[in-house]
């Protein structure tokens, strides 16, 4: 007899809210909230196939002049991956087995970068006409 185990999707993206505010200086205020989501295999329950999803969000509020460009950081990725290779049997003898087997530590922090570069379009301006 074969289980039979509903799949089920859950959305994992990345995202990007901004709400711009414009100052009687013309400068612009920005309440800015980034997400990121991704599957975490680390976390994965016993007997189930669908792995939780991990949030990573940073929430800013900034003043920027228009034009300006501001670059939001803080969500970081670890990635740590170990491997051996060897040479077929030779890398499983005791002793000179080493001399044949190759390790490698790879150790990776990644960061995502999010660049806004808001700019006031005014109502006599053609979005045609905008860089």
């Amino acid at each position: 007899m074969r289980l039979k185990r509903p799949v089920v999707c859950k959305k994992a993206v990345l995202s990007t809210e901004v709400t711009p505010q414009i100052t009687p200086n013309n400068n612009i205020i920005m309440d800015i909230d980034v997400k990121k989501d991704e599957p975490d295999y680390t976390n994965l329950l016993p007997g189930t196939t669908n792995p939780p999803i991990n949030t990573r969000e940073v929430k800013t509020k900034v003043e920027v002049k228009n034009g300006e460009t501001v670059v939001l950081g803080g969500i970081y990725q670890f990635e740590n991956n170990n491997s051996i290779n060897k040479v077929p049997f030779f890398g499983d003898l005791p002793g000179i087995g080493n001399l044949f087997k190759n390790k490698e530590v790879k150790n990776q922090r990644l960061e995502l970068l999010i660049f806004v570069t808001p700019k006031i379009i005014n109502s006599d301006q053609s979005l045609v006409n905008t860089n």
